[in-house]
């Protein structure tokens, strides 16, 4: 049951990061004025302070540190408003004394989850990249082909996976160690990022095996993209003097496909194809 509420928790939270700015703005000050006016209707000896972190630490996480300042600060002051309407023969001093310490204290809120937050998206980002390269990681590449897999279904065209294999990745390891191969696939990862466009996505899927998607990118454009990419790998390892060439397999999709990790095995095989001839290669394929 608990594993069940921390999915349920965690898909709440991820559909509400997906909203736009301004549905989770309204949500916010919605929340503020709600629980201003239960507030005003609760007696002064009932306690209710602690009702206005709700939209102060959805302020906070969701919209920015320094929006979650401004909710602090307004619920500092509406609790104020409140304390002089139901203060009576309580003194000045007093209403100080409190007015700060809810400043405080709702500061200490904003600053708690503006940490958190920070170290949420820290997570978030490592576990979705390749610590090596900095590359998508396999399950973020998955997930990166089913959404434009979905796409595809939405608006016909057609896009292209790409599967990178190093050849001879082994002797560089045997030749320079784990800190000679650790720099060649960092210096790979660089080039395939820096000769494809912005918005396909490279991804290191394990070893030194690579992958990329292409959306938007028919068989005629991949052979011209995959061209280009061979060639800046081969110079630049050339120059480097890196015994390593490369197989590539890339599979153009015309059409949905029901399976994303499947897409992936597809341009696998033609990569491997690649290798039973020999290496140093690419093999394209156009899945209709």
């Amino acid at each position: 049951m608990d594993e069940m509420t921390k999915i349920a928790r965690l898909n709440v939270t991820a559909w509400l990061g997906r909203r736009s700015r301004f549905f989770l703005s309204s949500l916010a000050i919605f929340g503020l004025l709600f629980v201003s006016c239960v507030r005003y209707f609760t007696p002064a000896e009932l306690q209710v302070t602690f009702l206005f972190l709700l939209p102060i630490s959805f302020a906070t996480w969701f919209l920015s540190t320094w929006i979650g300042s401004l909710f602090a600060a307004g619920a500092t002051m509406v609790l104020l408003f409140f304390d002089l309407r139901d203060s009576g023969s309580v003194h000045h001093n007093v209403l100080v004394s409190n007015t700060l310490l809810n400043l405080v204290f709702f500061s200490a809120v904003v600053f708690i989850f503006s940490e958190v937050r920070a170290l949420y998206d820290r997570e978030q980002e490592l576990s979705l990249h390749d610590p090596l390269t900095g590359l998508l990681n396999h399950r973020a590449f998955v997930d990166k082909v089913a959404t434009e897999n979905r796409r595809l279904q939405r608006h016909p065209g057609s896009l292209t996976l790409v599967y990178i294999d190093l050849d001879e990745f082994k002797r560089v390891n045997d030749a320079h160690g784990h800190a000679g191969g650790d720099a060649l696939l960092q210096s790979a990862a660089q080039m395939m990022t820096k000769t494809v466009r912005s918005t396909d996505f490279v991804a290191r899927l394990g070893g030194d095996e690579f992958a990329m998607l292409l959306p938007d990118t028919n068989s005629e454009a991949a052979k011209s993209v995959l061209s280009k990419v061979q060639d800046k790998l081969l110079q630049h390892f050339q120059e480097q003097k890196y015994p390593v060439t490369f197989s590539i397999g890339a599979v153009t999709f015309t059409q949905m496909h029901h399976n994303p990790s499947e897409m992936i095995y597809m341009a696998d095989e033609a990569m491997y194809a690649v290798k039973q001839r020999g290496k140093n290669g690419i093999e394209y394929r156009v899945r209709e």
